[in-house]
């Protein structure tokens, strides 16, 4: 529950809530004595009145309709899973699509409010130094997809791009909505920036907001075997717009190349690529940053189990860097990146390691759409060792497939019936009343 209605049932704080019985959440209280080994079972109903007898509203109806509702929600997953994914697989699938549209808030943030709130309004003489200052436009009041609406709940337009991808396999009109929702003009800055996230919408996120336009156009033609071109039309005018914000912050040397962000400094703004290269095989073109020999020259270290290629995806940081961290010194003071495979030992970015260890899902999901493409253009002309050193041969179809293969593995059970994503953690891997409760949030 959240901490005012938990401290007012859980500590007896009877200030933990608003006497007045008004607010943005709200809780039912039932007051239960369950025995040892014994199970309770409440059936609430919400509605606008009470409407007659108990009976009439919890009677046979009420099984009936529950039991309709969970009927209909196993048809839709089983329409939306492929025939060939066996039980766990699907459970997993299923699962998953269920967080993404739990995970939905509706989430409110007055700007121009705000600022004059915390006397930091620009346009009104205010000289305080605050996050936001220059987003005084802004009004947001939609529902939103949130990274976790419980411990993250506000939005991050980059993470949001990548939940539309998931998205779009369930309800491909509220991914559309999602991705034109941070392009309207009280989200989009005027000089044509995307608002990153709450704690500071002009950090700059990495340029996949397009990537995500155009895979949801695919997925559309794909299912529906049409496109929506008015989407893509008022998409494509406003991602002009950040495009120009790109150009004229992020690009340097003038190839049109972007480089940083506050997510990955240290690796894009230490590559500067020499522009896009054409190579030709049997009469079909690429436009693509590597030709085929660097192309090989990357797979071969990505695809190495002892530096990128784990047991379950891409690593974020080569394993090598284990025993050998970077160590530089500054002003007497020494600092390192070392690849972490788990939590971080540091506070850097909030102590979040996933820039140096762990397997990080947007990045393979980019790895494996890349390797695709590529294989669409390459064939069965290109084939590289997986994983090197293996003498296995593979296309990059067949590569895409391992990837994919192991970037599962982290969910579905293993040879001892335990889910590798849990990890030690016996309550998760065993708890017969964690699994049902799992299960049931499912539907």
């Amino acid at each position: 529950m959240k901490d005012g209605i938990n401290d007012y049932v859980v500590n007896g704080k009877v200030a933990g809530v608003n006497p007045e019985q008004t607010g943005s959440k709200a809780s039912a209280a039932y007051h239960l004595e369950v025995g040892a080994g014994e199970s309770a079972v409440i059936r609430l109903r919400l509605s606008a009145a009470t409407s007659g007898s108990t009976e009439s509203a919890f009677g046979k109806a009420f099984d009936d309709v529950f039991a309709a509702r969970l009927a209909e929600a196993d048809a839709f997953y089983r329409a939306v899973t492929p025939p060939s994914t066996g039980q766990d697989e699907a459970n997993v699938m299923r699962q998953a699509l269920a967080g993404m549209l739990w995970s939905k808030q509706y989430y409110y943030f007055d700007a121009d409010k705000w600022l004059e709130e915390h006397h930091a309004h620009p346009l009104h003489g205010d000289t305080r130094q605050i996050r936001n200052r220059e987003w005084f436009h802004m009004v947001n009041d939609h529902i939103i997809s949130m990274p976790d609406k419980w411990e993250y709940p506000w939005y991050a337009a980059w993470d949001l791009a990548f939940h539309t991808i998931a998205l779009s396999v369930v309800d491909p009109d509220f991914a559309k909505d999602q991705l034109d929702l941070m392009l309207r003009e009280v989200y989009l800055h005027p000089s044509g920036q995307i608002p990153a996230c709450e704690w500071n919408f002009s950090d700059v996120n990495p340029p996949v907001h397009a990537w995500a336009t155009l895979f949801l156009h695919h997925t559309e033609q794909v299912l529906w075997g049409k496109a929506d071109i008015d989407f893509l039309k008022g998409a494509f005018a406003k991602l002009m717009l950040n495009f120009t914000w790109w150009v004229n912050r992020k690009d340097r040397f003038g190839k049109n190349v972007f480089e940083g962000g506050f997510l990955m400094p240290e690796l894009l703004e230490s590559v500067h690529p020499t522009g896009p290269g054409h190579q030709c095989v049997a009469d079909r073109g690429i436009f693509a940053l590597v030709n085929q020999d660097r192309l090989r020259r990357i797979l071969t270290r990505m695809l190495d189990e002892n530096e990128f290629l784990s047991s379950y995806g891409i690593r974020a940081l080569s394993r090598c860097h284990l025993e050998q961290p970077y160590v530089f010194h500054v002003h007497g003071e020494e600092y390192r990146v070392q690849y972490l495979p788990a939590e971080s030992d540091t506070g850097m970015f909030g102590g979040n390691s996933n820039w140096r260890g762990p397997i990080w899902m947007p990045v393979n999901a980019l790895i494996i759409r890349a390797l695709l493409q590529y294989y669409l253009f390459y064939g069965d002309n290109f084939r590289i060792e997986c994983p090197t050193g293996s003498g296995k041969m593979m296309n990059l179809f067949e590569v895409v497939r391992e990837i994919s293969a192991r970037l599962t593995r982290i969910f579905l059970r293993d040879e001892e019936g335990k889910r590798p994503v849990y990890g030690g953690t016996e309550k998760f891997q065993r708890d017969p009343y964690w699994l049902s409760a799992r299960h049931a949030g499912s539907f």
